[in-house]
């Protein structure tokens, strides 16, 4: 457990680029974290992401969530700790909730995760899906579908 807390910290301090030598842990640490598959590697990439401009070197970080099995523990933790991504990182936040949306495999996991949230956090993940629907009609029959469980 101390492992990941340590590239937790680690990740989370140099997730703020404030020197150069930060773009190279966080690239490094990305990896550390995603050994043994466990909730607190996937935990650590989600709680590090933010909406600072650091270009390229973020996706890392999403395709590294994306790439952790089983895609249902992804899902489950963004789920769970989307209070904090949406606040820290709106934007990728948005951008994730979309890519799992577009997946069916990762759909059918955000509506079964979905079906089991209590009642405010169900209205708070709503609330996300109608916002991108709103941006992109494409996601409008989701939304629908979404709020016709609730």
């Amino acid at each position: 457990m101390d492992y990941y807390k340590n590239l937790s910290d680690i990740l989370l301090a140099s997730s703020r680029f404030e020197s150069e030598s930060d773009y190279d842990t966080y690239v490094e640490t990305i990896p550390l974290l995603e050994k043994g598959y466990r909730r607190e590697g996937i935990r650590a990439l989600l709680l590090a992401l933010n909406d600072l401009e650091a270009g390229e070197i973020q996706y890392e970080l999403i395709e590294a969530c994306e790439r952790f099995p089983p895609p249902d523990m992804y899902v489950s933790e963004l789920i769970e700790h989307s209070s904090i991504v949406r606040k820290q990182a709106p934007s990728w936040y948005l951008l994730m909730l979309q890519s799992i949306i577009n997946s069916p495999d990762y759909c059918q996991l955000l509506i079964k995760c979905y079906l089991e949230l209590p009642s405010d956090k169900r209205m708070e993940l709503l609330s996300d899906i109608r916002g991108i629907s709103e941006d992109d009609e494409h996601y409008t029959d989701f939304y629908t579908r979404m709020k016709a469980l609730s």
